[in-house]
């Protein structure tokens, strides 16, 4: 899916492009992967 969307925003003109992976936060421990995506978010709009 990361690539498609890479892609499509790359058409779109849009090509600096940070993908903060998410998966399995409605598993095993999602609320610290949900915490973590979090984190990540925040070091990139630093």
């Amino acid at each position: 899916m990361s690539r498609w969307l890479t892609f499509f925003l790359g058409f779109l003109g849009i090509t600096d492009v940070e993908i903060v992976a998410a998966d399995g936060i409605m598993g095993v421990d999602g609320e610290a992967k949900i915490a973590a995506a979090k984190d990540a978010a925040l070091k990139l709009a630093a």
